[in-house]
């Protein structure tokens, strides 16, 4: 068989379509990794989150490399939201016993957004079945903060962030009572 003259009528959805400017949103970055915090080795997902956000217009006001412990990540969760209307952390998601970011979040956030987690997992065992192992997830703090928990991968950090950026500003919206009215 041969399909020849195909034409595109319209096209919805994509990149274009859904991610949108991070613009007066102010971010704090943290990864949870004990080999970053010791400086076995480079950042890499932080700093790839940090180039992104500020690439869609973002401020980063704060960044921090914490070691896999859950007191260390909360207490750095409480510095940021001093300062950030979202956090972003990288690492910790996996299934190992030094992964503490998801089981240290579910102690101080009011509410998880599954949807977050969800989408990531599906979006990403497109690309490889281990996706299916992360617990990556979004998290409303009790202040209408939001939470996201993201793979310690450069590479899930740059497609997460892509996949969510459209839903940032909205999901803070909805996590401080503002409702639907402002958005489309």
């Amino acid at each position: 068989m041969v399909i020849t003259d195909v034409k595109l009528i319209s096209k919805k959805g994509g990149l274009s379509d859904y991610l949108e400017s991070l613009k007066g949103l102010k971010v704090g970055v943290i990864t949870v990794s004990d080999r970053a915090y010791e400086g076995i080795y480079e950042d890499r997902s932080g700093e790839e989150a940090i180039k992104l956000i500020e690439e869609l217009g973002g401020q980063v006001v704060y960044y921090k490399i914490v070691p896999d412990d859950e007191n260390e990540l909360i207490k750095a969760i409480g510095e940021a939201e001093e300062l950030a209307d979202v956090i972003i952390t990288t690492g910790g998601t996996g299934i190992s016993p030094r992964d503490i970011t998801i089981s240290a979040l579910k102690k101080i956030a009011e509410k998880e957004i599954k949807g977050f987690g969800e989408a990531m997992r599906i979006f990403g065992v497109r690309y490889t079945p281990k996706a299916l192992l992360s617990n990556c997830s979004g998290f409303v703090l009790n202040n209408g903060k939001i939470v996201i928990a993201l793979p310690g991968s450069p590479l899930a950090v740059r497609d997460y962030i892509h996949l969510l950026g459209g839903l940032i500003k909205h999901a803070l919206d909805m996590a401080k009572g503002k409702g639907h009215e402002n958005n489309n």
